[in-house]
């Protein structure tokens, strides 16, 4: 099962507290649904439109202790949103984020990190559709597209509640934004997550704090 750092941070920061029902968009291998049945009780639903990743998802669900509170399910999600309305607490996803970058010639990454499959606009559009009045999103996304996705969600109602500014090293310029956005209008709380200390693998101890229930090796 591949793992990666963005969602082992997305699904370690997210949080889970009053979530009873949780949407995955994008669930790949299905990462942050067996996160998130590890972290809450309740019911998740994950959404994967690539058909060779959501049976490898299926199969990793199956196996797991959780295979009982995850719907793993093929489906893009526009085509899910037309069928239902305001069915969850939280919708949680690691989307795409590349633009204008030339396309991968391996299909499956391509569908993977592509923003044609998915732009940030139908994102937003369909979590107004299925987002609880209480709820919230949460996503991670490269730093310059986190800061412009804050203003197109607040464009449309939807404000940042908390975010992370992560950086993989300190002396380095930041690299992704964890973000947690809903209804309400308030101040954001904000803070900071430094990945690595001086070489690679050798991690902070905020970064060990934050993901350490998900590695056997911290």
């Amino acid at each position: 099962m591949k793992v990666g750092t963005d969602g082992v941070l997305l699904g370690a920061w997210a949080d889970v507290s009053g979530a009873e029902s949780i949407l995955d968009v994008g669930t790949g291998t299905g990462l942050i649904a067996l996160m998130m049945a590890q972290r809450m009780a309740g019911k998740i639903t994950a959404l994967e439109i690539e058909k060779e990743a959501w049976l490898q998802a299926r199969e990793n669900i199956r196996k797991s202790p959780w295979h009982d509170r995850i719907i793993p399910l093929h489906s893009s999600f526009q085509d899910y949103c037309d069928k239902y309305r305001l069915a969850y607490d939280m919708i949680i996803t690691n989307p795409p984020y590349f633009n204008h970058s030339l396309a991968s010639p391996d299909k499956e990454r391509t569908l993977a990190r592509h923003s044609h499959t998915l732009s940030h606009e139908e994102l937003l559009e369909g979590t107004l559709r299925l987002l609880k009045p209480h709820g919230k999103l949460n996503l991670i996304l490269p730093y310059e597209q986190g800061k412009r996705f804050l203003a197109m969600a607040g464009q449309r109602g939807l404000h940042c509640s908390r975010h992370t500014t992560v950086y993989p090293r300190a002396h380095k310029e930041p690299a992704r934004i964890l973000m947690e956005l809903g209804y309400t209008n308030e101040p954001a709380r904000e803070d900071i997550l430094v990945i690595e200390k001086d070489q690679r693998h050798r991690f902070t101890d905020e970064y060990k704090a934050l993901t350490r229930d998900f590695y056997l090796n911290l």
